[in-house]
């Protein structure tokens, strides 16, 4: 459970430097779908094969026998959904402040997670689970309470 919790934070932190570095020096400089061309298809490439190269070298070897057309499908609809996420938040982030986008977008994700989960894959959500979502939405109004005559959305 301690890894749980020490990965977590790496990965909030990490995304957290990662959308305020997009906000303040990327995201005026390029169109989003610039960006995401940029970022995910030649750094992620390059930082992936050094990756594979470093941890895994037998790894195309190992997963070519594995893939099968339900796998694929997955595969390319998990791409397809990731590219229409991080387009959409970046269009967000363009739009608004980056804590507010940020506020905005990460609870209804954990929120859209459950439900999918619950519906689709029979997860249990708890009691405590049920308040948490009942408070994410509540939050989410809240965000959006009229703010110096103003709307954010």
């Amino acid at each position: 459970m301690y890894l749980t919790y020490v990965f977590s934070i790496i990965s909030a932190l990490a995304w957290a430097i990662t959308t305020v570095i997009v906000k303040n020096y990327l995201i005026g400089h390029f169109k989003p779908m610039e960006l995401y061309i940029l970022r995910m298809g030649l750094g992620f490439s390059m930082a992936a094969v050094i990756l594979f190269l470093l941890f895994e070298p037998n790894l195309f070897t190992n997963i070519i026998p594995r893939l099968t057309k339900k796998i694929i499908f997955f595969f390319i609809l998990s791409v397809a959904t990731g590219v229409t996420g991080i387009f959409a938040w970046w269009k967000v982030l363009k739009i608004n402040n980056g804590s507010y986008s940020t506020a905005l977008v990460w609870p209804m994700v954990v929120l859209f997670t459950t439900l999918i989960s619950y519906y689709f894959y029979n997860e249990k959500i708890s009691t405590i689970q049920c308040i948490g979502i009942g408070v994410v939405i509540m939050g989410l109004f809240m965000l959006n309470i009229k703010d110096k005559g103003k709307y954010h959305i």
